[in-house]
C-alpha cells in the first residue's frame, strides 16, 4: 500500500477568481418545507431546520469559463494491489477516481474533463466521484477550495491517509482518514466532526458518490422506504417551496417502477427511510454487466439517496454541460446523517460526530433473473445478500473503535497544504489562552497566505489598515467581532468589516448604522453596496437603486467589477428601468450575468431584434433549477403570436406554448416540464 503526491493531465477550465462582495446569509434562516401528509413524524423532525442560503465568511466562486485548454491538476493518490484512489488536492478533496486494478475498470463516474457550472453553495461545482458536504446545507463551501493532505501511522506503524481543514463558517474541525489493506477491495473512511466550542451549531454532513448512469442501472438499499421530491419542487430557484411525500419502492407517484433511474422523465431525488435498527446502512447500484458497486457505513450515516438527472432535454444537457458530450451519464447515490437534506440537526458544544464509511465492489456471474425481475423485494434482499456476503454488516463497527482511538495520532508528513485559516486560528487561540486546536490536525504557519495577513495585523497590532475607496477586502472574518470593536482606530475599514459581522449575525440596524458612520469617515464602493443591500432586503428598491449607484459612482472613471453591476442591474430590472438597463448594456457589453436583464429590457420596450441576439448567447453561470432567459423567450414567442393572431397575452398563452413549443437547444436547462 503506498500514499503519494501526483498529478493529473486533463482538459478543463480553472477558476478565474472570485466574487469581492460579501453575500450575505438568508435573513430567513428556516425554509417551509410542505409534507403531503405522508411523511412520518422522525421524517419530518427538524425539516426546513438552518438551511437558508449562508456562505460567510467565503466568497462566491462565480468567476469561470467554459473555454477548456490542457490543465494539470494536482492529486494525492492512494492504492493497494486492489484499488487505486485519486484525490483532487484543491478542490474539497473530491475523489476525483477509483480503479479496479485487475481489470481497469473505473468503479466511479470519472468525469473526462474539468468544467465547474453554478450548482454549489458557492456557485462553482463539477461532476464526478465522490464529495464530502460538512457543516451548511447543500454542496460542500470547501468545493472549490483546497484541504490539507497528510500521512498519518497508525498502530501497526501502516501508514494511511488523513485530510483535514478548519471550516469558517460554523468553525468547526474535520478529519478524513482513509485507509487501503492490502489484499482488501474495499476503501475504508473514517469521519470526525470536532466542535471544540461552548455553543451548539446547525450541522450537515452528506457523501455524494457520482456513479455511471447506463441502461437498466438498479438501485437499492437496506429498505424499501423512500420519501420522494414532487416534480414542481425539484431545482433550487429561489423561494422555490419544496413539497415532499412517502412511498415504498418500487412505486412512487410519478413512475411505476423508481428503482431504475431512467424510468424517471424529469429530474428525480428520493430518500431511503432506513430504519434506526439496521446495524450497518448501505446503497447500491447494480448493472446489466454484472457490476455492483455499494457503500455502506456504522448507522450514524443512517440515510441514503437516490438522483438522477432524468431524460428530458434539459436534465441532459447538464449532463453534457458539466462534462463532454455524451459523456456525462452519472447517477448520484449519497449518504446522510438526517432523513433528508433539509432536515437540519444542532451538535452539541464541545463535541464530536464520527462515523465509518466503505467503499466497495463486486461482479456477478448470475443473480440476473432476481435482481432485474419485477419482484422488487425478492431483488433487494438478493442484493443485500450480496452486500453482506462482500462485507459483513458488524464489520465496520468492529472498525470503528480502532479508528477513533487512532484518529488522534499525529501527522508524520503534511503532502498538499490547505489554506491558511487554521494557522490563523491556532494563532488567535494562543493569543488569548484557548483550548489549543485538535492535536489530530497540523496548520503549520507557512499555510499563512495574502488574505489572511490584514487578521493578524488586527490580532497583533490591533488595527485595520484604511481601504481605498474603490476597493474591496480582500478577505471576510466573522471571529474577531470583540477585536474589531475594541480598536482605538475606527477607521472605515473597522466599520465596514464590523458591520458585515453586525448583518451576517441579523443586527441589521447596527450594520447600518456603522456603515453610514464609515461613509463620514471615508465613502467606498463596499460600504455603499451594503447599505444597498441593507433598503433591498427592506424591499426599499428605491433607496437600494439609490446607494447602488452611488457605490457604481465611487469608481469614477474606473470600470466597476461585475458584481456591482450585476447587482445595480438586478435593481433596475425590479423597478423596471428599461432604458437605463438597455443603455449600460450596450455601452459597455457587460457580461452573460447582465443579459437576463437586458433581454427583459428589450422585450419590454418591443425591440425583438436585439432580443433575439442574446437568445443566441451561450450561457455559462446559469444556475441549476433556474432558467430566465428561457422564461424570456416563452414571453417573447407569445407576444408575437398575440400580436400576430390578434389573440389576448397571458400567462395562460405562455403555459401553453411551453408544452407545445420546442426550445431553442442552448436554452433549455429545465429539469422538469415547466
Amino acid at each position: 500500500m503506498q500514499i503519494y503526491a501526483s498529478d493529473l493531465d486533463i482538459e478543463g477550465s480553472l477558476l478565474k477568481g472570485e466574487n469581492p462582495l460579501p453575500i450575505f446569509r438568508d435573513r430567513q434562516k428556516d425554509k417551509h418545507i410542505i409534507s403531503d401528509g405522508t411523511l412520518t413524524e422522525e421524517s419530518i423532525e427538524n425539516i426546513g431546520y438552518e438551511i437558508g442560503l449562508r456562505l460567510l465568511p467565503y466568497k462566491f466562486q462565480d468567476r469561470y469559463d467554459r473555454n477548456k485548454t490542457n490543465i494539470k491538476l494536482n492529486t494525492v493518490v492512494i492504492e493497494n494491489d486492489k484499488i487505486k484512489a485519486v484525490f483532487l488536492c484543491g478542490y474539497g478533496a473530491r475523489l476525483y477516481s477509483m480503479e479496479d486494478k485487475e481489470t481497469g475498470k473505473d468503479i466511479l463516474f470519472k468525469n473526462p474533463v474539468f468544467q465547474t457550472a453554478n450548482l454549489a453553495t458557492r456557485n462553482a461545482w463539477f461532476s464526478g466521484g465522490i464529495e464530502w458536504n460538512v457543516s451548511q446545507f447543500g454542496h460542500s463551501l470547501q468545493t472549490c477550495e483546497p484541504l490539507f493532505f497528510a500521512i498519518v501511522k497508525d498502530k501497526d506503524d501502516k501508514e494511511f491517509l488523513r485530510v483535514y481543514e478548519f471550516e469558517r463558517t460554523k468553525r468547526i474541525y474535520y478529519q478524513m482518514d482513509f485507509r487501503l489493506i492490502d489484499g482488501d477491495k474495499n476503501l475504508y473512511l473514517y469521519v470526525k466532526i470536532i466542535n471544540d466550542d461552548n455553543y451548539k451549531k446547525p450541522m450537515y454532513w452528506w457523501t455524494n458518490i457520482a456513479v455511471r448512469e447506463e441502461k437498466n442501472i438498479r438501485v437499492f438499499s437496506a429498505t424499501d422506504d423512500i420519501v420522494y421530491i414532487y416534480p414542481d419542487s425539484v431545482g433550487s430557484t429561489e423561494n422555490s417551496i419544496k413539497k415532499f411525500g412517502a412511498s415504498k419502492l418500487p412505486k412512487t407517484p410519478f413512475v411505476k417502477d423508481g428503482s431504475y433511474p431512467l424510468n424517471f422523465e424529469y429530474s428525480s431525488e428520493y430518500f431511503f427511510q432506513t430504519s434506526k435498527k439496521t446495524i450497518s446502512p448501505w446503497e447500491a447500484a447494480v448493472y446489466n454487466d454484472g457490476f455492483l458497486f455499494f457503500e455502506r457505513s456504522t448507522n450514524k450515516l443512517r440515510y441514503r439517496k437516490m438522483f438522477c438527472w432524468g431524460n428530458l432535454r434539459g436534465g441532459r444537457k447538464w449532463e453534457s454541460f458539466l462534462s463532454r458530450g455524451n459523456e456525462g451519464e452519472y447517477i448520484e447515490l449519497q449518504a446522510g446523517i438526517m432523513p433528508t437534506q433539509v432536515n437540519g440537526f444542532d451538535m452539541d458544544a464541545n463535541s464530536i460526530i464520527e462515523f465509518v464509511q466503505a467503499f466497495s465492489f463486486d461482479y456477478l456471474k448470475d443473480d440476473y433473473d432476481i435482481i432485474f425481475a419485477e419482484d422488487y423485494a425478492k431483488a433487494r434482499e438478493k442484493v443485500e445478500s450480496i452486500v453482506n456476503r462482500n462485507m459483513d454488516e458488524n464489520h465496520l463497527n468492529n472498525l470503528i473503535k480502532k479508528y477513533s482511538e487512532e484518529s488522534d495520532l499525529p501527522i508524520s508528513n503534511i503532502l498538499s497544504y490547505g489554506k491558511g485559516w487554521g494557522a490563523l486560528e491556532d494563532i488567535r487561540r494562543e493569543k488569548y489562552n484557548l483550548n489549543k486546536s485538535p492535536k489530530s490536525l497540523k496548520f503549520p504557519k507557512d499555510s499563512l497566505k495574502e488574505d489572511c495577513m490584514m487578521w493578524i495585523n488586527l490580532l497583533e497590532n490591533g488595527y485595520l489598515d484604511e481601504l481605498d475607496s474603490e476597493d474591496t477586502p480582500i478577505s471576510y472574518m466573522l471571529d474577531f467581532k470583540d477585536l474589531l470593536e475594541s480598536c482605538e482606530n475606527k477607521n472605515a475599514a473597522v466599520l465596514v468589516h464590523l458591520g458585515i459581522i453586525y448583518y451576517e449575525n441579523f443586527m441589521e440596524d447596527k450594520a447600518l448604522e456603522l456603515w453610514l458612520k464609515s461613509i463620514d469617515i471615508k465613502p467606498t464602493a463596499i460600504a455603499y453596496r451594503n447599505i444597498s443591500t441593507y433598503y433591498k432586503d427592506k424591499k426599499d428598491y428605491e433607496k437600494a437603486l439609490y446607494y447602488m449607484e452611488k457605490s457604481i459612482d465611487v469608481f469614477g472613471n474606473k470600470e466597476a467589477d461585475e458584481a456591482f453591476i450585476v447587482e445595480y442591474f438586478y435593481l433596475l430590472d425590479l423597478l423596471k428601468k428599461y432604458n437605463k438597463i438597455i443603455q449600460l448594456y450596450e455601452k459597455y457589453g457587460y457580461c452573460e450575468k447582465t443579459a437576463v436583464y437586458a433581454a427583459r429590457s428589450y422585450l419590454a420596450l418591443k425591440e425583438y431584434e436585439k432580443l433575439k441576439k442574446i437568445f443566441n448567447m451561450e450561457q455559462i453561470t446559469i444556475r441549476e433549477g433556474e432558467n430566465y432567459i428561457l422564461d424570456v423567450y416563452f414571453e417573447y414567442i407569445a407576444k408575437l403570436k398575440s400580436e400576430r393572431e390578434g389573440i389576448e397575452f397571458n400567462n395562460e398563452l405562455i403555459k401553453k406554448l411551453r408544452k407545445e413549443v420546442e426550445a431553442p437547444e442552448n436554452l433549455d436547462f429545465r429539469m422538469v416540464k415547466i
